[in-house]
C-alpha cells in the first residue's frame, strides 16, 4: 500500500481569477493514488469550486477569519454577550492601525498581525503546505500549519505590489521554498529579496492546449460579432486598466473604426466601467460580458485578443489566446515578453491609449498583417506533463 504524502493548499478564494484557474488546473493533474489532499478556503462560495476534484477535502474556514470581512457591528452583535472580548479588541485595534492611505497590500499585512490572533492553528500534520496566492494564504501557511515542507506561490510582480517588504522578508525567510509562475516574476523576487535565490523555482501556470481548443466550440448566447469583436478576459480590478480599455474604445469609435469589445470578468470596478461607457455613449461599442465560466468560445470568435493590464505575473489568458491563434495586442508589463515577440506573433505597446488604437485598427483592417501573426503563432502543446513533473519533484524532496 502506498504511503500518501499529505498535501495542503491554501488560497483566499476560487472566485474567477488567473491564479484560481491555475490552481484547479493544477489539482485536475494530480496523482491521487500518491497524494492526499486538503485544501484550505479563506472565504467560501467562489465560481470555480464546484470544478475542484472530488478526490480533494474542502476544510471548513478558519474560525473568527470572518470577522475580519464584516461590520464592526456584526462583530459586536456575535460576540459581545459571549465575552469574546479578544476578537472584539483584535479587530478594534486593526480598526486603529489601518490607514487608508495605505495600498491595499500593507492592509492586508497589518490586518494578519490582528486576525492571526484569533484564528486556531489546522491541527493536521501534512507533508507539504502550500500557499497558493500572495499575502494571507501566505501567513497562514507560516504561522497557522504544522507541515515538514512549507511551499509559496508567486502569481504577481512584486515591484508593483508596495508591501512592507521587511514584512514580507519574514515570512519568506520562515518557508523552504518559493515558486515564481514566470522568469519576470523571478527577477522582480530577486530584485527586492535577494537573499531568497536559492529557494525560488520558476513553474509556469498550468493549461491545457486540447481542453481549451475543445472548451472554444461550445455554442454560447451571444451573438459575436467577429467580424470586427475584440475580447478581453480578466477580474475587473484596478491593476487590469480596462478603463485603459474604454479609452481606447473612445478614441476607435471617434475614427469610425469598426469594433465591438467584448470584456469578460466581473469585480469592484465594474460600477466605474459601467459609467465611463455611458458617459462616453458606448453602449454598443464596449460590452461587459460579466463573468464566464467558459471564455474560449468569446475568444475564438474573435479577430483580436487585448490585455491592456498594468502588471501580470504570467498572464494565463495571452497563452491561452495564442493556443486559439488570436492575435494578441498586450500592453508592455515585464511578463509580456514572456509570451509575445513585438511585431511577429503579437504586439507589445506602451500603456498609451492612442498606440494600443493605432495597433487594433491596423489589425481590424489589415487581413494580410493579421494573418501573418497568426502564421507566426508557433504550435503550442500541453504544458501539464512538464508542470506535474516539476510539481512532483517540488513536493517530494
Amino acid at each position: 500500500m502506498i504511503n500518501k504524502r499529505k498535501i495542503l493548499f491554501v488560497i483566499n478564494d476560487l472566485n474567477f481569477g488567473g491564479a484560481q484557474q491555475s490552481l484547479i488546473n493544477l489539482l485536475k493533474n494530480i496523482d491521487y493514488d500518491y497524494y492526499e489532499v486538503d485544501i484550505q478556503l479563506m472565504e467560501k462560495g467562489g465560481e470555480l469550486e464546484n470544478d475542484i476534484p472530488h478526490e480533494i477535502n474542502i476544510l471548513e474556514t478558519p474560525k473568527n477569519y470572518k470577522y475580519f470581512d464584516t461590520s464592526f457591528k456584526n462583530v459586536v452583535k456575535d460576540n459581545f454577550f459571549n465575552l469574546n472580548w479578544k476578537i472584539i479588541l483584535n479587530r478594534i485595534f486593526y480598526k486603529i492601525t489601518f490607514n487608508s492611505k495605505n495600498t491595499l497590500a500593507r492592509n492586508e499585512q497589518i490586518r494578519w498581525v490582528f486576525l492571526k490572533k484569533i484564528i486556531a492553528k489546522n491541527s493536521k500534520k501534512y507533508d507539504v503546505s502550500i500557499g497558493y496566492l500572495e499575502k494571507t494564504p501566505h501567513y497562514y501557511v507560516v504561522d497557522k500549519t504544522i507541515a515538514s515542507k512549507k511551499i509559496v506561490w508567486i502569481h504577481t510582480d512584486y515591484n508593483n505590489l508596495e508591501i512592507n517588504k521587511a514584512f514580507e522578508k519574514k515570512y519568506f525567510d520562515k518557508v523552504n521554498d518559493i515558486v515564481a509562475v514566470s522568469d519576470s516574476v523571478l527577477d522582480s523576487l530577486v530584485n527586492i529579496f535577494p537573499n531568497c535565490i536559492q529557494k525560488i523555482t520558476v513553474m509556469n501556470s498550468i493549461f491545457s492546449s486540447e481542453e481549451i481548443k475543445c472548451l472554444s466550440q461550445e455554442e454560447i448566447e451571444e451573438d459575436i460579432k467577429n467580424d470586427c469583436a475584440i475580447v478581453s478576459v480578466g477580474r475587473l480590478v484596478k491593476e487590469k486598466a480596462f478603463d485603459r480599455a474604454i479609452e481606447t474604445a473612445i478614441i476607435l469609435k471617434n475614427r469610425n473604426v469598426k469594433f465591438v469589445w467584448y470584456i469578460i470578468g466581473e469585480g469592484d470596478v465594474r460600477e466605474d466601467l459601467e459609467k465611463l461607457i455611458l458617459k462616453n455613449k458606448l453602449e454598443e461599442q464596449v460590452l461587459l460580458l460579466g463573468y464566464k465560466k467558459n471564455p474560449y468560445p468569446y475568444i475564438s470568435s474573435s479577430k483580436i485578443y487585448v490585455q491592456t493590464s498594468i502588471f501580470e505575473g504570467f498572464a494565463l489568458t495571452i497563452q491561452e489566446a495564442k493556443v486559439l491563434r488570436k492575435p494578441v495586442v498586450c500592453t508592455n508589463f515585464k511578463a509580456a515578453s514572456g509570451h509575445i515577440i513585438d511585431r511577429k506573433n503579437g504586439f507589445i505597446v506602451n500603456p498609451i491609449p492612442e498606440e494600443i488604437a493605432d495597433v487594433i485598427e491596423n489589425l481590424l483592417n489589415n487581413n494580410v498583417l493579421r494573418e501573418e501573426i497568426i502564421s507566426n503563432i508557433e504550435l503550442i502543446e500541453t504544458n501539464e506533463k512538464i508542470i506535474v513533473q516539476k510539481f512532483n519533484k517540488l513536493v517530494s524532496e
